[in-house]
């Protein structure tokens, strides 16, 4: 079995029309690690350059894809992993839409949020009628007190400083509670991927965990502990190549399609530090699986002639964007 396996496309239709230009049509499947495109007509684009592949097209969602309904139509080759899994050559394919960036419309996570904002504006909503309730109760008191005749040293105001004392109490109170409801929140929300993790296990059973394959957009944490045999997890997010084992499991970060990194003429120093540019590479990650599993990534672009990349973050490079021209085209796989 051949899969072709690419994440993080951000929208960028011309990197999936290069992507088609580079490969041919010896994919068993095409496996789709989120981050497609912000708005639906972009993501249908996308759809309809993968389809003529003339393969199963298994996808996921990421937090750039949050506006995307899960029950969307992308043609009869998509197949959204996070509805249902995938059986393809006796192999098992499944995983859950969404991260912690941005759940969009995973349904376990409006469940979980919904209960949080319940529990919010239940713990609130006391409080702040009682603090509504004495303002109220305050400014009634003070216009009849400007009502009575002067007294000395104000003495008509005297019965208003019991409620604001109250009114300042009940004020503290409700400030010492954002922290705790705060947390509390953070705690739901690592909730919302503990919970999407037993609802994929869940989607697992009958399917041999040994010949199974999960995709979901962040890479997937304790999966020792609920799902030690399966062989093979593949992500995004996180942007860049990684290949690495975590006892009989192998996690592979399949690349992102839209990666920008800074780059600098070849030979230059620091002291010409404002020549450095940002370059889309991209990469896209191509897996066989026979006797063994054999993972190779590949750029989308050269690097252009005359200059390297800088080492370090890729996060708001800032740098003033290199036209690459006539970039050498990698031969077809």
């Amino acid at each position: 079995m051949k899969l072709l396996a690419i994440s993080d496309i951000h929208g960028k239709v011309g990197s999936v029309m290069r992507l088609r230009e580079l490969t041919d049509n010896s994919f068993d499947a095409i496996i789709l690690a989120g981050d497609i495109g912000k708005d639906l007509d972009t993501t249908t684009q996308v759809f309809d350059i993968l389809t003529s592949f003339d393969c199963p097209i298994l996808y996921v969602y990421g937090n750039w894809d949050h506006s995307l309904t899960y029950d969307h139509d992308f043609g009869l080759r998509a197949h959204h992993l996070h509805n249902a899994p995938f059986t393809l050559d006796g192999w098992s394919f499944t995983g859950f839409s969404g991260v912690d960036a941005n759940w969009g419309h995973n349904p376990v996570a409006a469940s979980i949020t919904a209960d949080l904002d319940a529990h919010y504006d239940a713990g609130f909503a006391e409080i702040d009628g009682r603090i509504e309730a004495l303002e109220r109760e305050e400014r009634e008191m003070l216009a009849a007190c400007v009502a009575l005749p002067p007294l000395p040293n104000k003495a008509h105001l005297r019965p208003v400083w019991p409620l604001r004392r109250w009114l300042s109490n009940l004020r503290e109170k409700r400030k010492q509670l954002e922290p705790a409801m705060r947390a509390k929140y953070q705690e739901g929300y690592r909730e919302i991927a503990r919970a999407n993790r037993r609802e994929l296990v869940a989607r697992m059973v009958g399917h041999p965990p040994e010949r199974t394959i999960v995709v979901t957009h962040g890479r997937l944490t304790k999966t020792a502990q609920d799902m030690p045999v399966v062989p093979l997890f593949l992500f995004g997010h996180s942007h860049g190549f990684t290949d690495t084992r975590t006892g009989r499991s192998r996690f592979i970060n399949v690349s992102a399609l839209d990666h920008v990194v800074p780059v600098m003429p070849k030979h230059a120093t620091k002291r010409i530090w404002n020549e450095t540019r940002a370059a889309d590479i991209g990469a896209y990650t191509i897996i066989e699986i026979d006797d063994q599993i054999v993972v190779v990534s590949y750029p989308l672009r050269s690097m252009p002639l005359g200059w390297e990349r800088v080492s370090g973050s890729t996060i708001g490079l800032g740098f003033k964007p290199l036209n690459q021209g006539e970039a050498l085209l990698s031969p077809k796989r």
